[in-house]
């Protein structure tokens, strides 16, 4: 999904996206292959690694969160 990133918390009944053209603060669009990796693990703590492309702004390492993927900081 390039800078999206779908996921449930409820066994799949209510699907909520996470879009870094809102959710990541001064990213500069287009990066189809942003979202390189994510890891939640099962107590809700995870990380997000992205694929930066060089000299674009609003790009870091990587996210963290511990709601199992509903909200994400930089790390």
């Amino acid at each position: 999904m390039g800078w999206m990133y779908a996921f449930t918390i409820d066994g799949g009944r209510i699907w909520s996206v996470w879009d870094a053209a809102k959710d990541l603060p001064l990213w500069q669009c287009c990066n189809y292959g942003l979202i390189a990796h994510v890891d939640i693990q099962a107590d809700g703590n995870g990380t997000m690694t992205l694929h930066l492309i060089e000299g674009r702004r609003g790009q870091g390492p990587g996210l963290v969160t511990s709601d199992f993927g509903q909200h994400w900081i930089a790390r």
